[in-house]
């Protein structure tokens, strides 16, 4: 046998008493093992038991990122979805608008991006219902060139907050069964979703709707009118708000089979929907009829008295009606969005997709004026009282 025949041998033999020493090892730690865990009790199933708890601190861990980024609840809900950095810029952004609304900061964000660049799936679907989550209480008008874009997007988003998972990530958070519609919907905390195109009317939605006979004061009346009586008027009508008598630019009127009678402690009695918020002092927030059912502790909301002058107003009780169906009113008025009916004010918030077409629409100075006339004259006014809005829309030119 040569010498290096002779050193291939000796190491081959080597590594093999290696190996055999590691497998005895293996073995009697092995041993051991199972012997603490019959002495100590534990299962032998143990290994697995640890994977499936690793899998649910995994699923609890994305609930709260998806709660917390708008990046993370997007990816949750979006197949494949590959964000770029405009995309979590977008987020950021959009994230910080939602506060900036919870603060009263009365926020403003545009978003110009070119066609197909994703801002609509980040802020026309996504945004409003990872927001309905964290302020099921909210209202959310989206409006674009045509009603059946934002209609699309109506759709998407109650698809989205009727999914299990997301009912996982924000249980506070559901649709009313008893209004639905994809051309309109709400939350069972009196929030909703609107879909709107320009020149479509969007007064009186939000739902924020009173009694027919609720009453309110009038410029060109000494007595208060009623929520009919000012709806069907031919007249010009002026109704109190906190910024003085505002004419009334329209009206709109349905009907319910849910009403709710508030009794205060000055006497004061008002009939509302559950999605028509009343102003709290104590807390300088809305809060929706159907949220304040819902309280064991009733807060105090806002009463005007004579001179001009405010005061709190106790809520003393609460009821709930559903035997019959009765006409519900809500008007919208110049310059405010909020008027004074028995103490109660009003607001909204509103997202433009998109107000034109395309670039010839774009290019169009008659298009342009109709758009803005439209804004000028229903959009903003339903957002005027909290100032807030998101517009979302395509470049199509240097100069859009």
């Amino acid at each position: 046998m040569s010498e290096v025949q002779r050193i291939i041998e000796l190491a081959r033999a080597h590594n093999e008493a290696r190996d055999e020493g590691r497998r005895r090892r293996a073995k009697k730690d092995k041993i051991e093992r199972r012997q603490i865990e019959k002495r100590e009790g534990a299962p032998r199933s143990s290994r697995k038991t640890k994977v499936a708890l690793s899998a649910a601190t995994v699923e609890l861990v994305a609930r709260e990122l998806c709660r917390r980024t708008l990046l993370s609840f997007t990816r949750r809900f979006t197949n494949n979805y590959v964000a770029g950095w405009a995309h979590k810029d977008i987020c950021k952004r959009l994230e910080r608008f939602m506060r900036a609304v919870a603060e009263g900061k009365s926020p403003r964000l545009m978003i110009s991006m070119p066609p197909r660049s994703g801002k609509t799936q980040l802020a026309s679907r996504m945004f409003p219902a990872w927001v309905l989550g964290h302020h099921p209480s909210w209202e959310i008008i989206a409006a674009s060139y045509g009603v059946s874009l934002p209609v699309g997007f109506s759709r998407t988003v109650k698809r989205v907050i009727q999914d299990p998972t997301y009912r996982a990530i924000f249980p506070e958070t559901a649709v009313d069964e008893s209004a639905q519609a994809t051309t309109g919907w709400l939350t069972t905390d009196g929030g909703g979703y609107l879909p709107a195109g320009v020149m479509g009317p969007i007064t009186g939605r939000g739902a924020h709707c009173l009694g027919a006979d609720t009453r309110c004061d009038t410029l060109e009346y000494d007595s208060p009118r009623t929520m009919r009586q000012i709806a069907e008027s031919d007249e010009p009508i002026h109704v109190l708000t906190p910024a003085g008598y505002r004419r009334v630019l329209a009206s709109a009127h349905r009907t319910t089979n849910e009403i709710f009678t508030l009794r205060f402690g000055s006497g004061a009695i008002l009939h509302a929907t559950a999605e028509h918020p009343i102003y709290m002092p104590d807390s300088d927030e809305y809060v929706c009829v159907g949220a304040l059912y819902l309280l064991d502790t009733k807060p105090r909301a806002v009463r005007l008295c004579p001179r001009d002058c405010y005061q709190p107003d106790p809520i003393m009780s609460i009821t709930r009606d559903r035997s019959r169906e009765v006409e519900v009113y809500d008007i919208q008025v110049e310059e405010q969005s909020c008027f004074f009916a028995e103490g109660i004010l009003v607001h909204n918030c509103l997202i433009l997709d998109d107000l034109v077409k395309d670039s010839i629409e774009a290019d169009s100075e008659v298009q342009r004026d109709r758009v803005w006339d439209w804004y000028g004259s229903v959009a903003k006014t339903r957002s005027e009282e909290r100032r807030v809005g998101k517009e979302c829309r395509s470049r199509w030119s240097p100069y859009h």
